[in-house]
Parts: C-alpha cells; structure tokens; sequence
C-alpha cells in the first residue's frame, strides 16, 4: 500500500491544492465511510440498494479505463494488483486476491476489517454493495467483459471475512430477489 503511494507522489499522481485533491488526474475527496453506509441504509429501506451497486460498477469501470491511459501497457494481472493496493490504500479494509482465471473470467476477492461492514453493524444479508460495483466495474474493464460481482461471505452477517465473486451473471448462483434487489433487474 504505501509502495503505491510513494509512486503515485513521486509520478505526481497525487495532487493536493486549496480545496482539491486529485488522483491521477480525477478530482476526488475523503467522504467518511459512515456517509456510505447511511446512504446505504435509506437505499434499502426502499429495497433501492442496486443504485449504489450499479453507480459504483460505473465507477470502477471508469476508474480502471482512465488508469489505463494513465499506465499504458499494464497486463491484466498487473492491473488487478494495482486495483487491490488502490482499494487498501483508500481504506476499505485489507483486500486480497484470492483467484484470478483470465480464461473464464473469474475472480474473487478477500476484504479483512471491511469499514462498510464494521460501520454498518450486524445483518442478515450481505452489506458491502459499494465495494461490490466497485469490483465489478473493475473486473468488467480489465477482463474485457461485462461482469457481475456476489458478496458471498460478509463480516456483518458474522463471517470472518468478506469474500467477493466477479464472474459473468450466468455464473454467479443469483435468487430472483437477488437480481431484483442487488442488482435492479
């Protein structure tokens, strides 16, 4: 983590000024995670939670596309690593990539101390649907598909960890709730 922020200071791909922060070249901010889950938690009394999922997809696949240009020439699985060092050094817990099938388009991601999960407090369902679109755009621009992400394992619900599978919507093991509630189709 701190690797990736020596480089990017040195690069100057970070940026601070009055009132500005910039992340190569992307306006950015420090939100606190609490603004998250708040949002979160309106979104899913009116069982609208896919809006943050979906945003965040957006988000990530952008994200991933604009550092691209920026690191012209990264191979996939370079590009995944810097996406790991980006998501801990934004503090969203202490990610790790538990697998990587570039041919089936697969991967899944560990989070240790998720700070949405720990903010949020004890659940029935998984939590962490920010981080969720985030991975999801992610992997969609790196592995040149549209892909969908399942939080499998969440620390709210009482599992030690959180465990996020991107693959193909076909084959994630998704409820017709799920695809209504998780992802709004």
């Amino acid at each position: 983590m701190f690797t990736l922020m020596a480089k990017l200071l040195m690069s100057k791909q970070v940026k601070f000024s009055d009132g500005r922060l910039e992340l190569m070249g992307i306006r950015d901010s420090f939100t606190p995670g609490v603004t998250f889950v708040e949002i979160q938690k309106e979104l899913m009394k009116s069982g609208r939670q896919h809006l943050i999922y979906s945003s965040a997809k957006k988000s990530g696949y952008n994200w991933f596309k604009y550092m691209s240009k920026v690191y012209s020439g990264m191979k996939q699985t370079e590009a995944v690593k810097w996406g790991v060092d980006l998501m801990s050094l934004s503090g969203w817990g202490i990610p790790t990539l538990e697998k990587l099938d570039l041919e089936k388009k697969i991967t899944i991601f560990n989070l240790k101390n998720s700070t949405v999960a720990k903010l949020y407090g004890k659940s029935s369902t998984p939590v962490d649907h920010f981080f969720r679109g985030l991975t999801a755009g992610g992997g969609s621009y790196i592995l040149n598909e549209d892909l969908d992400c399942v939080e499998t394992h969440c620390l709210s619900k009482g599992d030690g960890f959180c465990r996020f599978l991107v693959a193909p919507i076909n084959l994630l093991e998704v409820s017709s709730k799920s695809l209504r509630d998780d992802f709004g189709r």
